[in-house]
């Protein structure tokens, strides 16, 4: 949730009260009298790819990662994904001058790969994202990925003016 404050509301019809039963225990805004309602909320949006590696997992060096709104193109062309390193026993994540984003693990024993970022109200509403890990080598055998699923969620919410 964007809290009120982080909203871009034209002011003169709105009052700024403190609720002690607001989430953000801060101010809300309340509608005195007005002729219109106008209110604007954006947020950056990370998606992340849960998962574990078996011990003997492999194959799973490095892949890439890509987000599109599906209403605005067909594919993602290459130079527009990105590198992403998710087994912490490989030497991309030894190596300090790399290029791609490492996993890490979570307080839940899961690991998470960051596969992108994208901001809410510059689109449609009704805009579907989609996200891509993939690693499509052939001649590379890859097993042992065990994936609980694709996570959604704000980094930070933004201002609107």
């Amino acid at each position: 949730m964007v809290a009120a404050r982080q909203l871009a509301i034209v002011p003169w019809w709105w009052l700024w009260l403190y609720d002690s039963n607001s989430r953000f225990s801060e101010e809300v805004v309340v509608l005195d009298k007005g002729r219109c309602v106008d209110i604007r909320g954006k947020m950056k949006i990370g998606t992340y790819l849960v998962f574990k590696i078996y011990e003997d997992a492999c194959g799973l060096d490095s892949a890439k990662t890509s987000i599109r709104f599906v209403n605005e193109r067909e594919e993602v062309p290459d130079d527009e994904s990105s590198t992403v390193y998710p087994d912490p026993r490989t030497s991309a994540h030894n190596i300090e001058q790399r290029n791609g984003e490492l996993s890490r693990w979570r307080k839940d024993e899961w690991m998470e790969i960051k596969i992108a970022e994208f901001e809410t109200g510059a689109r449609d509403d009704d805009d579907e994202v989609e996200t891509r890990f993939m690693s499509t080598d052939t001649n590379v055998l890859k097993a042992g990925l065990i994936v609980q699923g694709s996570e959604f969620r704000p980094k930070q919410p933004m201002a609107v003016v």
